[in-house]
């Protein structure tokens, strides 16, 4: 369903940056990590514009950013001790780098 999204807000402590990963179902009870990972992290860049990135990785290092930027409806502000990062994006995108949410995955 094409249609249907999710949506995100993301408040942190500092001025940081955040993110969130969806991977693979843990195999064996082994927890994948980064390894191919559909990443969205958001940070503000050196002149203060916020930034929110569709990204994905495929080994445990800084995330690629992907080229079908799926993130939509993308805000972000700061106050005095925190980060407000707040974002939405398709359940499916028919993107290979993103991974479809699932009702009721963990």
């Amino acid at each position: 369903m094409a249609s249907e999204s999710v949506h995100f807000a993301l408040h942190v402590c500092g001025h940081v940056w955040a993110g969130i990963g969806v991977a693979a179902p843990a195999v064996d009870e082994r927890p994948v990590l980064m390894e191919a990972a559909d990443i969205i992290y958001a940070h503000f860049d050196p002149q203060n514009v916020a930034r929110v990135q569709d990204a994905y990785a495929t080994t445990a290092a800084k995330p690629v950013v992907d080229a079908s930027q799926d993130v939509r409806d993308a805000s972000a502000f700061r106050t005095a001790g925190s980060s407000v990062y707040s974002f939405s994006r398709a359940v499916d995108t028919f993107d290979s780098k993103d991974r479809p949410f699932a009702r009721g995955a963990p």
